[in-house]
């Protein structure tokens, strides 16, 4: 890929004063404050960056979940046998329709809050009986087999593939994790968990957010051990012009930037930054204590850019920079 040279300049900035850009839990300031910014952005991928986009927040109405839905996952709970439609007709004004179930030291739990948006299962109790017995190597079903049921659950939930994080092929971006029990000095290994989330996009934009997923784990012989459901309406309450990629540039220059938390750095620091690349994502500021985001708080576009650090020396390592694209949030 060709890259058109732009512009060269020496940006210095005084991180020690509050910027006006903040990303809580993502975003943090560069370990430097004097470094020359090289422009490689191509010019066809600027040239095609939105003109406008929409700012959204959380819906305030508490969320209605699909009856089918919940009663096929209070089937595969500690709780099976329960009707869900029992469970909502006998609650309150008082409690919002709110339904917790659990058991001694919540081993199980099988809770649906509507003003949170989110629904969760847990299911201890099987595991800990099973553990007692060494399983066989293929109990867990695979992988694909939990990324399908998680699909499937998606669906009774009423959520749509086109809303989900996706790859850079277009296919859907899948995290997965699996949990390898050794004993007898590792004469015995078995697979004890196999686990698959997947979060939220915003049309078809990245959304940076912590809590919009959907995670699915199942145990030996595909028992559910474990099932969190967070994928809240929103609405939208205004669109704003976004910045030309001149206009971010500047506010870079003036030290509206920050550096994605999980970068690494040239270990003799930073002379030069090289932007490559350039897409529009969505950000919202997360509440405090693992508190769902306020409904007040605009969900916004964000500029990500793909960039290379390099020292005097010649050495050089890749990140991302994050920059305000709109005006007002």
């Amino acid at each position: 890929m060709k890259f058109a040279l732009l512009f060269l300049f020496t940006a210095t900035v005084c991180f020690g004063q509050a910027p006006h850009f903040e990303m809580q839990a993502q975003g943090v300031p560069l370990p430097t404050a004097k470094f020359d910014i090289v422009n490689k952005i191509p010019k066809s991928h600027s040239a095609n960056l939105p003109k406008e986009l929409p700012v959204f927040r959380y819906a305030a109405k508490p969320q209605e979940f699909p009856m089918t839905a919940l009663q096929t996952l209070l089937d595969q709970s500690a709780f099976a046998g329960t009707n869900v439609n029992d469970l909502l007709q006998g609650q309150t004004n008082s409690n919002n329709g709110i339904i917790r179930l659990t058991t001694a030291r919540d081993r199980d739990y099988f809770i649906v809050n509507p003003v949170k948006g989110r629904v969760s299962s847990q299911n201890g109790s099987h595991e800990v009986n099973l553990r007692q017995e060494t399983p066989p190597r293929d109990g867990v079903p695979s992988s694909e087999s939990i990324s399908n049921s998680l699909l499937h659950y998606a669906e009774l939930f009423g959520v749509s593939k086109n809303d989900m994080e996706r790859n850079k092929d277009g296919s859907i971006h899948m995290r997965r994790t699996e949990d390898t029990i050794t004993r007898l000095g590792g004469a015995v290994k078995y697979v004890d968990n196999r686990s698959t989330s997947v979060s939220r996009n915003i049309a078809g934009r990245v959304f940076w957010s912590v809590e919009d997923r959907i995670y699915l784990q199942l145990g030996i012989d595909g028992r559910l051990l474990r099932f969190e459901f967070n994928w809240r309406p929103m609405e939208t309450v205004r669109t704003n012009r976004l910045f030309t990629t001149d206009e971010i540039l500047d506010k870079i220059k003036k030290g509206e930037v920050l550096a994605d938390i999980t970068n690494e750095y040239p270990d003799d620091g930073i002379a030069k930054i090289i932007l490559k690349d350039i897409q529009i994502d969505y950000y919202t500021t997360p509440s405090p204590d693992f508190r769902p985001a306020s409904t007040n708080a605009d969900i916004y576009p964000i500029a990500s850019i793909y960039v290379t650090f390099k020292s005097k020396s010649g050495k050089s390592t890749d990140g991302g920079l994050f920059a305000p694209v709109v005006d007002s949030r």
